[in-house]
């Protein structure tokens, strides 16, 4: 549902369907990839020797928000996709997003891959998954995925099976800079550089990153740091995208940061390795809820320390020791840190846990061996699941600042429900959080809100 592109990569889901496509083909399988249609992406491709790429749905050409097109390109899709379904042994839903699955027949295995569980699209998809294996790319968005979908189908924990991003570490390594020079001025080789290499969104950081240069620049007078920040693809087709830019620009120019900001193409895939090599600090600040978040790791493997916000999955990808963390909105503190890096931070310890837990080689054969399997699942049934007890909801977390909620994307003081969590790790009932001095009404009324949730085992 998303665009592939021959010689681009846009976002970390399009790392995960290169690397899988290849394993698949080095196991024999032959595979068409149907993406959404672009513009500037019509041809038809090999992603690999057995891969064909067939940009034909025409979904909305921009993400998110696929379904947002006229209803005959809706239809049309089905159409395709379910002629295409006829010829295949295997329908894998890759983001998740192509909710009308009853066209699929029942002989023919579903995989819905989760790698987010934010945008409509995969919301939709997750609620509305009936059959027969949902993969999740990190426990914590397995852990949503059961605190909400999971309070209505009993079966469901056993459909969901968690396979970690892999990150390429024969790729992602220190490397001496030289091919990256096509896209940006070598002369920035000689300053500090901010690294903030992702796609235009609001949630992504990009605006923090400003911030925490004006900090740096205005505030500690260190005039040396240079932030870089890429143009995305789809500012070739989308006008909102254009729209986005601009705003980073007059943003940019209301702290008087023109001379320490460099706007840059894209970069390759083939290249990130030395864009990262570049780098004195990666910042990953944002409060866009990462269900994996692949920068911070290649970062770290290739020898750049990324800072990154205890949001979402961040919080639980790599342990605070292995990556410098901090509460999202706290720039002073962001700041404070990238001035303590040292150059040539020593990252072993952290390099050693991403090779010993998030290999590629791993995910690979655990993605091919599922769908090799081609297990087949009746349809769940609507069953609610019931519990006397309640517990944090793992979108939210208890901070200095406040208790955070991933999805409301911002803290709040809640002293009572605070310390009920802290003390009550194990879920509480309404008579615990009576102690602490929370009625059922103000229990009931935090589960509506999303900071409580039912605890289900």
């Amino acid at each position: 549902m998303e665009s592939a592109f021959q010689k681009q990569v846009h976002g970390g889901s399009a790392v995960i369907l290169k690397h899988l496509s290849d394993a698949l083909v080095d196991s024999g399988d032959e595979i068409t990839i149907l993406c959404r249609y672009r513009r500037n992406n019509t041809q038809e491709f090999k992603l690999n020797s057995k891969t064909t790429v067939k940009p034909i749905l025409k979904f909305k050409e921009v993400f998110p928000d696929a379904y947002f097109t006229p209803p005959y390109n809706i239809a049309s899709a089905i159409a395709k996709i379910s002629d295409y379904i006829e010829r295949h042994d295997v329908f894998i839903n890759f983001d998740s997003n192509f909710i009308f699955q009853d066209i699929i027949k029942s002989r023919v295995p579903i995989i819905n891959c989760l790698h987010d569980f934010v945008y409509s699209g995969a919301l939709q998809g997750t609620f509305l998954f009936r059959r027969d294996t949902m993969v999740a790319n990190s426990v914590y968005t397995k852990a949503v995925i059961m605190s909400t979908v999971g309070r209505f189908f009993t079966d469901l924990e056993k459909r969901i099976i968690v396979i970690n991003n892999g990150i390429d570490a024969a790729h992602f390594k220190k490397v001496k800079p030289r091919k990256i020079f096509k896209y940006i001025p070598r002369k920035v080789a000689g300053k500090r550089l901010l690294l903030c290499p992702h796609r235009p969104e609001d949630g992504k950081g990009i605006f923090e990153a400003i911030q925490v240069l004006d900090l740096l620049c205005n505030k500690y007078k260190r005039k040396n740091y240079l932030l870089l920040i890429p143009i995305g693809l789809d500012v070739k087709v989308s006008t909102e995208i254009k729209e986005f830019y601009k705003k980073v620009e007059k943003f940019i120019k209301s702290y008087k940061l023109n001379d320490s900001v460099l706007f840059h193409e894209w970069i390759p895939f083939s290249l990130m390795n030395e864009y990262y090599s570049l780098g004195r600090v990666t910042l990953c600040i944002g409060n866009q809820i990462e269900s994996f978040g692949n920068i911070p790791l290649e970062s770290i493997l290739c020898g750049t320390p990324p800072i990154i916000s205890r949001i979402g999955a961040y919080r639980y990808v790599l342990p605070e020791w292995a990556v410098i963390k901090t509460n999202y909105g706290d720039l002073e503190d962001v700041a404070l840190k990238i001035l303590g890096t040292k150059d040539n931070s020593d990252l072993k310890d952290s390099i050693d846990y991403i090779d010993n837990n998030y290999s590629l080689e791993n995910m690979s054969e655990r993605y091919v061996s599922l769908i090799h399997s081609r297990k087949l699942n009746p349809p769940l049934k609507y069953h609610p699941r019931r519990s006397n007890l309640f517990t944090i909801p793992p979108w939210c977390y208890v901070s200095k600042k406040g208790l955070y909620n991933d999805y409301e994307r911002n803290y709040r003081k809640a002293k009572k429900l605070e310390k009920l969590f802290i003390n009550q790790p194990g879920g509480f009932s309404y008579r615990d959080a009576l102690y602490f001095g929370l009625s059922k009404n103000e229990v009931d009324y935090e589960v509506e809100s999303g900071y409580v949730v039912p605890y289900l085992e």
